[in-house]
């Protein structure tokens, strides 16, 4: 497997290609890139440190049933945000990250505390992130 694509891509194209080739069939939703307020506004803090380093969100899409039979995913991020049991589904998000200060990377403790702030959005559905800061990328599969 060729991780240089996530050097070589835009994020939201590593991501896909990343996916393909794990043969990860997923429901694309959109490769526009969102602000983080956007998509975890219900907990983005702008002063939290670790909120603060996320530049940018790229929702990949879902992998669910829909996936699976090569149909149309009808669930938009507020319908399963706003769900109130558990969501039968992975949401896959790409977050492109600045540098902290002086050019230093974000902390092991900044990657968990966007981790929980994406689990606590989505307290029904469980998701994965990748990150990618730096020429650097950390996988967090939740």
């Amino acid at each position: 497997m060729n991780l240089n694509i996530f050097k070589e891509q835009s994020l939201f194209e590593a991501m896909k290609s990343f996916f393909q080739e794990l043969n990860v069939p997923i429901s694309e939703v959109t490769e526009d890139p969102a602000n983080p307020e956007d998509i975890v506004s219900t907990y983005f803090n702008k002063t939290n440190e670790a909120h603060s380093l996320i530049d940018t969100v790229y929702f990949l899409g879902m992998v669910n049933e829909n996936a699976f039979d090569d149909e149309e995913n009808t669930d938009t991020l507020n319908s399963i945000k706003a769900s109130k049991e558990d969501y039968d589904g992975l949401l896959i998000f790409g977050i492109q990250l600045k540098n902290r200060a002086n050019g230093l990377k974000p902390t092991r403790s900044q990657l968990a505390e966007i981790t929980r702030l994406f689990n606590r959005e989505f307290n029904y559905t469980p998701v994965t992130l990748i990150f990618k800061y730096d020429e650097q990328n950390a996988f967090t599969n939740i």
